[in-house]
């Protein structure tokens, strides 16, 4: 049975020992996704925890995002969860085996889901957000409504300002935003240039742009094999 979480670290009692000076004892929690992304969370560790080369408190991940315990450390998260079979650290030096070194196609079309899930995510945290603010407020607004009715005698102006305001406290919660920044936080370490030398955030330009543009500003890690 595959496990769905996995500490790793140097301490004896993690799930996955790496007894090298510059992991600590407790150094990161990762989580096997229903959908089989992975949840990287590291543990306050001294050297860090990084994802594509950016340090992160904690993030979302898929299989094709380079994840690092301190420096040098890279573990393939889909041979840690025994999803597949293979070594769990990678050779940092590794070389990808290329007739253009510059040719990164393969790996930046990979970035067109990332691009379309976080638009579809932050499309489905705002709608869901705006249909809770109108629900609430219905519903507090029809209770001065319920009071007319049964109770016809009694002035309720003041009781609908009142209630009106608290609509408007429970509708001006900030979790959404939180899910947000949360979402925009994960966008930020995996829309990146994928010359693993560069890593360089793509913006909140679309992968089509990108695409069309046909190479990274930074280093010139070819997009579009019209460019090669």
């Amino acid at each position: 049975m595959i496990k769905k979480t996995i500490t790793v670290g140097r301490a004896p009692e993690n799930d996955k020992v790496f007894n090298l000076p510059d992991i600590s004892g407790k150094h990161a929690r990762i989580h096997l996704l229903e959908d089989g992304m992975f949840k990287v969370e590291d543990l306050n560790s001294a050297n860090g925890t990084y994802v594509n080369g950016y340090r992160i408190k904690s993030s979302t991940v898929s299989a094709d995002d380079e994840v690092r315990l301190s420096a040098n450390l890279i573990i393939d998260l889909p041979v840690l969860f025994e999803i597949r079979q293979g070594t769990i650290v990678k050779d940092a030096n590794a070389q990808p085996n290329k007739t253009n070194p510059n040719d990164f196609t393969k790996e930046f079309a990979k970035l067109e889901k990332v691009y379309l899930d976080y638009k579809k995510n932050k499309k489905k945290i705002l709608v869901t957000n705006q249909r809770k603010q109108i629900f609430v407020r219905t519903g507090f607004m029809a209770i001065p409504l319920v009071f007319t009715l049964v109770f016809r005698n009694i002035h309720i102006s003041g009781a609908s300002i009142v209630l009106a305001g608290i609509a408007q406290l429970f509708t001006g919660n900030m979790k959404h935003l939180d899910k947000l920044e949360e979402l925009d936080n994960d966008f930020k370490v995996r829309y990146v240039c994928p010359n693993d030398k560069c890593r360089q955030f793509l913006s909140h330009n679309s992968w089509t742009v990108w695409h069309n543009t046909g190479e990274c500003p930074r280093c010139k890690a070819i997009f579009n094999k019209e460019k090669l």
